[in-house]
């Protein structure tokens, strides 16, 4: 019964070529696990790349928008001294009692200005309240 044990273990053992055989399959395998590893990191370095240009674009982007904002703020600001100097020539006048037809006129398109003018005031505080 020994002897049938032995046999059957030798049969069961590997040779020294199909050892071999084995070790070259995975030493070719970790050179394809490699060279595949290498390839992932050569494109995630690209996609770090293109996405370190991409945020400071961005940054240059906001820091644009934000002086363009700024830019609109102040003309909108002078507008609005200017009107609120229209304005109070139209109340000394309207105080003056002149009721010519374009005096009418002045004061409707006066009350027209305003109300536009406070729509853009609450539209740029909003849009400044959301960033």
């Amino acid at each position: 019964m020994i002897k049938a044990q032995r046999k059957k273990i030798i049969e069961e053992t590997f040779t020294g070529t199909q050892v071999g055989m084995v070790l070259e399959d995975v030493r070719d395998d970790f050179k394809v696990i490699a060279e595949q590893h290498t390839d992932i990191m050569k494109k995630i370095s690209g996609l770090e790349d293109k996405v370190g240009s991409l945020n400071s674009k961005l940054d240059n982007f906001s820091v644009e928008t934000g002086a363009n904002f700024k830019a609109v703020f102040d003309y909108l600001s002078r507008i609005e001294k200017d009107f609120l100097s229209l304005r109070k020539k139209v109340d000394k006048l309207d105080a003056e009692k002149t009721n010519s037809e374009d005096f009418k006129w002045l004061k409707n398109k006066v009350l027209e200005i305003e109300k536009k003018l406070e729509e853009y005031k609450e539209q740029q505080t909003a849009f400044i309240a959301k960033r």
